[in-house]
């Protein structure tokens, strides 16, 4: 790792991630610096990134978002309070998107300086600011967990990959006794995949080999921990967390079955979403699913594919479809095939977090960095990995020895020779 001007500028934008303002809904103050910053990588060779195939197809996909959007709120005519935010939400993560990839590619240690400013900004942030209790269950899921896999992702980058592993499990087993579960099982899958590229890059089938293997054992080590802090508390939680989700993507599938084109508008307001979820939740065995309250709106889908599909319509559904197909590609290349540096930890945590959320967690403000750091990781790598594949062509001597020449006319002669026999 290297200091530079501009991954101190990101480094800045990302401790400021935390702080936030209302600007056509909630605005992280990242997301208001990182076009000033992009501005700076710019200056400095950050355009180069317009020749990259893989960027435009995100790009436009995220236009076709928006367009979505759009066209759904006029067949909906959703009220100017609801689709401002919604049109505001798709703008801002365009924005994210784009500044974040104009600085990595100006250099691609930015988005290791981004990582680790978002992280402890947001560490500090609510321990000293907000005077949030880390042991506390909501606090810790809720404010700390993201901001603490991204700092440790980013700093066990520079252990020794046995120590990094060794951290991200520690990490994993916290996030588990708090019952932040997802948070833990993707804790757990990338300290087994760091672990599996530890002795080396190998063969394709060993790497196969071993990283199937690591991730078999992360899966019974995600099951041995949600068995070891399992308690009345948290089994109670847990079971009223499945079933809501459950209910809501159930939800969601019927939502798009009823119009698969153009989607009910922003934030989803209508008599007939309220009746929809209100039947679901009345039709559950849960005692608390039925006595739950509707109110209409569907930002309780905790998939952010199923709730802009819903919101915006196909536009918005083939955009989140496009994410997740770039999402496992770039996933498998860093866990099998690219060569391992500093960056590669922060990217296992940014894909495998950005895959999870676009199934299971709602298309809100507070992912939207969250997805826009995993555009761009989806960029670099499969970039970097179209790059690869294509090897350039040896190049004919501009001056060639009288060798070469003699031969070269010598061969001529001759294939002269067999035109005259075969005329």
């Amino acid at each position: 790792m290297r200091v530079t001007f501009v991954g101190l500028v990101v480094f800045a934008c990302g401790l400021a991630e935390p702080i936030t303002v209302e600007i056509l809904g909630r605005v992280y103050c990242a997301e208001l610096l990182l076009p000033a910053a992009a501005l700076v990588a710019v200056a400095l060779g950050g355009a180069k990134l317009f020749r990259d195939r893989v960027f435009w197809i995100l790009f436009l996909a995220l236009l076709g978002m928006l367009l979505g959007y759009v066209v759904s709120d006029m067949f909906a005519d959703t009220s100017s309070e609801h689709y401002l935010k919604g049109w505001g939400r798709v703008l801002f993560l365009i924005s994210d998107f784009l500044a974040l990839a104009i600085v990595t590619r100006q250099d691609k240690r930015n988005l290791w300086w981004f990582v680790l400013g978002v992280g402890l900004g947001g560490l500090v942030y609510f321990r000293f600011v907000e005077h949030l209790a880390s042991t506390h269950h909501a606090a810790w899921k809720f404010s700390y967990a993201n901001h603490a896999i991204l700092a440790v992702s980013a700093l066990a980058s520079l252990l020794p990959r046995g120590a990094a592993a060794a951290a991200l499990l520690a990490l994993g087993a916290w996030n588990m006794y708090l019952d932040a579960r997802s948070f833990s099982a993707m804790c757990v899958a990338q300290a087994g995949i760091v672990w599996s590229r530890a002795n080396g890059k190998g063969g394709k089938l060993l790497g196969k080999i071993k990283l199937s293997a690591a991730l078999a054992a992360a899966a019974l080590v995600v099951l041995f921990l949600l068995n070891y802090t399992a308690n009345e508390w948290s089994q109670q939680r847990r079971a009223s967390s499945s079933v809501g989700r459950i209910i809501m993507l159930q939800v969601g599938v019927r939502l798009i079955a009823l119009s698969p084109f153009i989607g009910f508008g922003s934030w989803g307001q209508s008599p007939q979403i309220a009746s929809i979820v209100k039947d679901a939740y009345a039709a559950s065995e849960d005692p608390v699913a039925k006595s739950y309250v509707v109110s209409g709106d569907v930002l309780g889908l905790h998939s952010q594919i199923l709730q802009a599909w819903v919101e915006g319509g196909i536009l918005a559904g083939v955009f989140f479809i496009i994410y997740i197909v770039g999402a496992g590609k770039a996933l498998a290349s860093v866990s099998l095939y690219r060569p391992w540096d500093y960056l590669s930890g922060p990217l296992v945590a940014i894909l495998l977090s950005g895959l999870w959320h676009a199934m299971m967690s709602p298309f809100v403000a507070t992912h939207r960095l969250d997805i826009a750091m995993a555009l761009t990781a989806i960029t670099l790598v499969l970039s970097e990995r179209a790059a690869a594949l294509i090897k350039p062509q040896p190049r004919s001597d501009p001056y060639p020895s009288s060798a070469t020449l003699m031969r070269n006319a010598s061969r001529a002669v001759t294939a002269r020779k067999g035109l005259r026999v075969i005329g």
